[in-house]
Parts: structure tokens; sequence; C-alpha cells
């Protein structure tokens, strides 16, 4: 039951953002840009990921099918990254969104979006 309801909450998310970052390119690179200035920013974003992340990561640590191993994956993508984003704000933040050209940041939101697309029918039973 768990693993629907968060592929539900993941996929909505995932979806939107990633299609929404696809359809405007320049709204991510100008999003990457300021994150890299702005310390507050970056710790409030590592707080909101650790946050969720640490949920699904102690509720959800499965890992026995496709389905339920892409929602304990993104727990512990979003756990990790959060560490990292208060731990070492400057250091991967702004080095690692220093290095994305803008087609790898468009490689990722198309693979974010398949993803979304695969938890959204498989969690709302589409297909």
């Amino acid at each position: 039951m768990l693993t629907v309801i968060y592929a539900q909450i993941l996929g909505i998310y995932l979806f939107v953002v990633s299609l929404g970052l696809l359809i405007n390119p320049q709204k991510a690179r100008a999003l990457m840009e300021e994150a890299k200035h702005s310390k507050a920013l970056i710790f409030f974003d590592g707080a909101i990921a650790l946050f969720l992340g640490s949920i699904i990561v102690l509720s959800h640590n499965v890992w026995n099918s496709p389905f339920e191993s892409a929602v304990s994956f993104l727990g512990w993508l979003m756990f990790v990254a959060g560490v990292f984003e208060i731990i070492m704000p400057h250091k991967v933040v702004v080095k690692v969104y220093s290095k994305f050209p803008q087609k790898a940041v468009s490689v990722f939101n198309v693979l974010f979006l398949i993803l979304a697309i695969y938890m959204l029918v498989k969690a709302f039973g589409i297909a």
C-alpha cells in the first residue's frame, strides 16, 4: 500500500517538475544558476530532500520488484542528496551545477519524466 501511495506522490511531482523544465529549459538553467549563489536555497532544498527521503527510506526500503525498487531508489536518492546539500552545500551544488551542460540537464529531465510516467501508470493502474 505504501508503495502505491509513494509512487503516486513521487510520480505526480516528477512528472510536473520534469515536464515543466523540459518545456522551458531556460528556466532550468536559471534555477541552477540562482541556486549556486543562495546558501539558504541550497540548505532549504537539502532539508526538504533529507526529510522526505528519510520518510521513504525508513518506511519503504523494499527492493522486491522493479516498481518497489523505483520508490526505494528515489527515497535513497533524496536522502543522500539532502545529506550532501546540508553538509557540503558549496562543494556539491556549486561544483556539480557548474559542470552540468544544458544538454545533460535535459537528459536527466527526460529520464525522470520516463520514471514518472512508469510510476504513474503502475500506481494508478492505467495500463
